[in-house]
C-alpha cells in the first residue's frame, strides 16, 4: 500500500546555506539545481551495507535485499530521471534535432535485449560514419509482444538543421521499419516526455541499461551551497523556471519532504560577449603568429645572404 502522496508547487525558497545539487552540460549554458527539505526523509532508518544487505538503524537488524530477476519500478524511475536530466540539459530548445524510431517488426530474435543492443551498435557506427559532428541519446523500449525497439534523439553539434534522407540512409543502415521526425523548439519537450515514459518498460532484465548516449554528451554534477552557486553564475544567468514536489503522508497529511528544482539559462548577451572575446583572442594570436613567421623568414634570408657572402 502506498503511504505517501505528491503535490506540485512553485512557491518555495532556497536559503543561502542550503546544499544544492548542481547539474550542467559541457557548454555551461544551462544549469539545473535540486534541493530537498530532508535528505533520505522516511527511508533514513535503512542504510545499505552492500549490494546484497542493508541494516535497520533503529533495530540493528541486518537483512538481505530481495533478489529480483527484473528491474523494480523504483530502479526504472531512477533511470528515467537521469535520462530526463540528460535530455533537458543537452536538447532543450534546439532546432537542429531529429527524432528517430527504430522498430523490429521484420527482425527476428528482438525479444533478446543483447541482440537488439548489438544491432543498434552496428547501426550507430554506420550512422556516425555517414554524419559527422552529431550527438545522440538512444532509449530502449519493449512492445507488448516482447520485442525491443529504440527511440533515438539526434542533434547536429554545428547548430544547423539536420536532414537525413529516410529512404537512402536510415533504411539502408537499419531496415524498412524506421520513422524520422524533425524536432522544433515547440515540441522538443513533448519528445523528452515521450522518451522518458515508463509504461513500456515491463519485464526489464536487472542488468539492462535502458538508455545509451554519445560520448560528447555529459552532465557535470557538483554539490555546493546556494550562495556559492549564485556567486558562480553572478548576473550571467537568469532563472527559467522553478518547480517543487511536496511529499505528504496520506493518513496524516504531514509533509515528509519537499523536492525543489530550479533551471537557469545563460543570457544571450553573455554568450555573444564570450564569442567576441574568443574572436578577439584568436585575432591577437593570429597577429602574433604572423609576426613570428615574418621574423623567421627574415632571419632565414639574412642567414642565406651571410652564407653566400662567405662562400664568395
Amino acid at each position: 500500500m502506498n503511504t505517501v502522496k505528491f503535490e506540485e508547487t512553485d512557491h518555495f525558497r532556497i536559503s543561502d546555506d542550503d546544499i544544492v545539487n548542481v547539474a550542467t552540460n559541457l557548454d555551461e549554458d544551462l544549469f539545473t539545481i535540486k534541493n530537498s527539505l530532508k535528505q533520505n526523509h522516511h527511508f533514513s532508518r535503512l542504510r545499505k551495507l552492500s549490494k546484497d544487505e542493508f541494516i535497520n538503524l533503529e533495530t540493528g537488524e541486518i537483512r538481505k535485499y530481495k533478489q529480483n530477476k527484473y528491474r523494480t519500478k523504483k530502479s526504472i524511475r531512477r533511470s528515467m530521471n537521469k535520462l530526463r536530466e540528460l535530455l533537458e540539459l543537452n536538447f532543450t530548445d534546439k532546432t537542429n534535432c531529429l527524432f528517430i524510431t527504430l522498430t523490429s517488426a521484420n527482425l527476428k530474435g528482438f525479444d533478446d535485449f543483447k541482440k537488439a543492443k548489438r544491432q543498434f551498435q552496428k547501426f550507430i557506427r554506420k550512422f556516425k560514419a555517414k554524419y559527422k559532428d552529431i550527438a545522440y541519446v538512444a532509449k530502449y523500449e519493449r512492445h507488448k509482444n516482447g520485442n525491443w525497439h529504440i527511440h533515438l534523439l539526434v542533434k547536429n553539434l554545428n547548430n544547423r538543421p539536420l536532414f537525413i534522407d529516410n529512404d537512402e540512409i536510415i533504411e539502408e543502415i537499419w531496415g524498412d521499419n524506421t520513422k524520422t521526425k524533425p524536432v522544433n523548439k515547440q515540441d522538443i519537450n513533448k519528445v523528452i516526455d515521450y522518451m522518458c515514459k515508463e509504461n513500456q518498460l515491463f519485464d526489464v532484465p536487472k542488468d539492462v541499461e535502458l538508455f545509451t548516449k554519445s560520448n560528447n554528451l555529459r552532465v557535470k554534477r557538483e554539490k555546493m551551497t546556494f550562495k556559492e552557486f549564485k556567486e558562480t553564475i553572478q548576473d550571467n544567468y537568469y532563472k527559467v523556471s522553478q518547480k517543487g514536489i511536496i511529499v505528504k503522508n496520506i493518513m496524516t497529511n504531514k509533509i515528509l519532504n519537499l523536492h525543489k528544482k530550479m533551471v537557469f539559462r545563460k543570457r544571450i548577451n553573455t554568450i555573444n560577449k564570450n564569442i567576441k572575446k574568443e574572436k578577439k583572442a584568436l585575432k591577437v594570436l593570429t597577429r602574433v603568429l604572423r609576426k613570428i613567421l615574418y621574423a623567421e623568414i627574415i632571419i632565414t634570408l639574412v642567414y642565406l645572404v651571410l652564407v653566400n657572402t662567405q662562400v664568395f
